[in-house]
């Protein structure tokens, strides 16, 4: 499934129409165009735009059964619309920093994450994780890495004049990735003072990638949502390319 960035998913929910539409098909588990459109007091080609929409977003698609073409909901890219709702609004002025991904810790040993996002990538995870922790992967959705991961060794990426630096904690092929963050230069927000935790969990069509931060000071939380909220799909699609 390609990648999706947040503004297309953002203007395909945005509308009224297709927000009832997505709830039609959610409760109903999938419709034909004509079905659907018997639910709305507007014609089936104007039913049939809105879906053209929905699906170059990513958040329906097309499935043939017995002969029937039914539209049914992506619920992987729902939950990222929910997600790029979220971050949208952390982005605002007197926004109140979210949390997207509302599900326990990966890890119920380690304290509430401040952050958690969740993305959907059409790949293995043994792929997701080859892109999230090697130095060539890294280069394509966060930023030039120093080397690849290795338990204990050191994280160090250049997100593009800012270096971002840790140690890595936990290098677990292909389930899990955990790497201390913070800023080189001096400063109270130095390396290893917040911890990244990355899970990745098979999915029938792919890999649920979940993020956690935490230890993050509370003026960090809006721009960090944000920035994982651009970061994360970057690495789905990152791993989608990858052949393997």
């Amino acid at each position: 499934m390609p990648f999706v960035a947040r503004d297309t998913l953002l203007s395909a929910v945005l509308e009224p129409r297709r927000r009832a539409i997505l709830r039609v098909l959610e409760q109903s588990g999938g419709l034909p165009v004509g079905e659907l459109a018997r639910n709305f007091d507007v014609s089936r080609p104007a039913i049939s735009q809105h879906l053209s929409v929905l699906k170059e977003a990513g958040l329906v698609e097309m499935r043939s059964e017995q002969g029937r073409n039914r539209y049914c909901v992506v619920e992987a890219r729902i939950a990222e619309a929910r997600g790029a709702i979220a971050a949208l609004g952390s982005d605002l002025p007197g926004g109140e920093p979210a949390v997207v991904a509302a599900q326990p810790a990966g890890d119920p040993s380690l304290p509430p994450p401040d952050l958690a996002l969740e993305q959907h990538a059409a790949a293995p995870p043994a792929r997701v994780f080859a892109a999230a922790a090697t130095k060539a992967g890294q280069a394509v959705w966060i930023g030039r890495a120093e080397s690849d991961a290795a338990e204990g060794g050191r994280f160090r990426v250049d997100l593009g004049g800012d270096i971002a630096a840790g140690t890595y904690y936990a290098v677990e092929s292909p389930e899990r990735l955990a790497f201390g963050w913070g800023q080189e230069g001096g400063g109270p927000f130095g390396p290893d003072t917040s911890r990244v935790d990355l899970y990745f969990t098979p999915t029938g069509d792919g890999t649920l990638i979940r993020l956690e931060h935490r230890g993050l000071p509370t003026p960090a939380h809006a721009p960090h949502l944000a920035s994982w909220a651009h970061h994360l799909p970057r690495l789905a699609a990152a791993a989608e390319a990858a052949r393997g």
